[in-house]
């Protein structure tokens, strides 16, 4: 709800996402980020959020979006950097926070810097620092395609390296001109992807069990997902096959 109005966004406000635009967003393979039911709940008096519990701000967030649309988000985006929200968002299950700086206690990924090493995520408690543009002329373009070039200059086959972009209002030429630029520089070898994706990505590896056997000179392998997430929304992993001779033909069953 608007901090000022108590009006509902999603309803009838000429500029912003109406509830059909976002269960189209959802419906495409997108997703939506907890951002507060209200932006603020901590900055002065005459504001409609004033008073309640940040923890609230979360929850009645997350509530209110799976009751409109029937998507349940999973990820947090700090609203205005403010403090106090990272706990209660780990404490009511959501699997990942990002802001621009603040840590609160917690381990941010990277630290320092533009970019952390994947294989360092944990699969709890994750928070990642973003960068952040709101400037989408050739300066800001540039800007950014300079750090794009320095992710991939650094990530090899020992490190995969990451970077995380956020931005408020894009422009759509500028970014698809900046998505073409990452299409033709990464050589296929760049993976763009949400956080929530991500995030459940890895915890995926952590959570399927895996089982094989040999067999009449084939190899079985079973995946048994009974302890996966059941909010999980993107189940994809990966398999990656050694052998000493050439592999004849896969088969997946069920």
């Amino acid at each position: 709800r608007g901090n000022y109005n108590n009006g509902d966004l999603w309803e009838n406000y000429q500029g912003n996402l109406s509830k059909t635009d976002a269960a189209d967003i959802v419906s495409g393979g997108w997703i939506l980020e907890n951002h507060g039911y209200y932006h603020s709940v901590l900055n002065s008096k005459d504001n409609f959020g004033y008073g309640k519990t940040i923890a609230d701000n979360i929850s009645e967030n997350t509530k209110t979006v799976y009751e409109k649309i029937g998507f349940k988000m999973r990820t947090l985006v700090v609203p205005s950097n403010d403090q106090g929200y990272l706990l209660p968002a780990f404490q009511q299950g959501l699997i990942a926070t990002t802001s621009t700086n603040h840590f609160e206690g917690f381990q941010s990924f990277p630290m320092y810097g533009d970019y952390v090493d994947v294989a360092k995520l944990p699969q709890n408690n994750l928070h990642f620092r973003r960068d952040f543009n709101d400037k989408w002329d050739a300066a800001g373009i540039n800007s950014i395609k300079a750090k794009i070039t320095s992710l991939f200059n650094k990530s090899n086959d020992q490190e995969r390296m990451l970077y995380r972009l956020g931005t408020h209002v894009p422009d759509i030429e500028a970014f698809r001109s900046l998505a073409a630029h990452i299409k033709a520089s990464s050589n296929d070898a760049c993976w763009i992807t949400t956080m929530q994706e991500m995030v459940e990505y890895l915890r995926l590896k952590g959570q399927i069990i895996k089982r094989e056997s040999m067999s009449n000179g084939k190899l079985w392998i079973t995946f048994d997902i009974s302890k996966v997430d059941k909010d999980t929304l993107f189940r994809d992993f990966s398999l990656l096959v050694n052998s000493n001779t050439p592999i004849q033909s896969i088969k997946i069953h069920n």
